[in-house]
């Protein structure tokens, strides 16, 4: 299942990364292929997933994700939840944007809706591939 961001959230946080960050700080990539588990709430609600800007070569900060040399950049935090709170914010604030395309349950209902097998589904119930019945996986 691809990461699809939903167009009017993109919008909403493109405007306000601008507004907060100023608008030479905010950037278009092309597309990243990875495996990356929010696909599965974007599908179930609109939002947008998107990148913070961590390199800083001068301080010994940069390397790629999943990388003994990966450091967390904590000076970039403050602008990174400043953005999510103004994200947030117009979001709410808008409520035609804010309740479009909602799924109205919760992940293994989802799970169940887009057709995935019993063992999946169970997992997300129960913590195990099988349901516990009295006692014994079935």
């Amino acid at each position: 299942m691809p990461l699809l961001n939903d167009p009017e959230c993109a919008e909403i946080a493109r405007t306000v990364a601008k507004n907060v960050l100023g608008g030479d700080r905010v950037i278009h990539t092309e597309p990243w292929m990875a495996c990356e588990s929010f696909t599965v709430c974007l599908a179930m609600w609109p939002g947008v997933f998107s990148f913070l800007g961590t390199k800083d070569p001068e301080n010994g900060v940069g390397a790629n994700h999943h990388n003994e040399l990966f450091d967390i950049n904590e000076d970039v935090m403050p602008s990174g939840a400043a953005v999510m709170a103004a994200y947030a914010d117009e979001f709410l604030n808008n409520p035609a944007k804010s309740k479009k395309g909602w799924f109205d349950g919760d992940i293994p209902a989802f799970y169940e809706a887009s057709g995935y097998d019993e063992g999946v589904i169970s997992m997300l119930k129960y913590g195990t591939p099988y349901k516990l019945v009295e006692g014994k996986q079935r």
